[in-house]
């Protein structure tokens, strides 16, 4: 074999999979990382500055980086309903029946997602520092397009945090 084509099957090429992920959240919140359906990694958009230099405009990168929110989309079961927990989430944010705000110490908290390979080891893990939820869809519920009986109904939430990294 050539020289080139060793280098090429040294290296095996194995993807990551979007089904095997793991989101772990604080154990005082009480929401198992089985029902989470869908988690969006980290999106960051940068700005752009431009500068005159010796009769030149040249464009860097803007000091401030736009972090766009996480998606995250959750069965709601009967049994260990995460409806109740996610509303609990929230009533740590804001008390509906007296209107008071919750601590930001208290309601923002540490998200931790690993990405697993095929034998269940963390190929990757990212950290997300502050986390709350800043919406919250219930989801609907009815007949329409739910013709064989299996719809599960989900939870779609918006997680904002603060500060993030991959840890590897």
């Amino acid at each position: 074999m050539t020289k080139l084509a060793d280098q090429l099957f040294a290296n095996k090429y194995t993807p990551k999979l979007q089904h095997l992920y793991e989101v772990s959240f604080p154990d005082a919140l009480g929401l198992s990382p089985l029902y989470i359906v869908k988690f969006a990694r980290p999106s960051v958009s940068f700005g752009t500055v431009e500068m005159g230099y010796l009769n030149q405009r040249r464009s860097i990168a803007a000091p401030v980086e736009r972090r766009e929110d996480i998606q995250m989309t959750l069965e709601d079961p009967i049994e260990n309903s995460t409806s109740n927990v996610v509303e609990a989430w929230r009533s740590l944010i804001m008390n509906q029946s007296t209107g008071r705000g919750g601590y930001p110490s208290i309601y923002m908290q540490t998200v931790i997602v690993k990405v697993k390979d095929y034998q269940n080891e963390v190929v990757e893990q990212w950290t997300f520092e502050d986390a709350f939820l800043t919406n919250i869809n219930f989801g609907d519920l009815g007949v329409e397009g739910n013709t064989d009986g299996t719809q599960k109904v989900q939870i779609q939430c918006t997680l904002k945090y603060n500060r993030y990294h991959k840890d590897f």
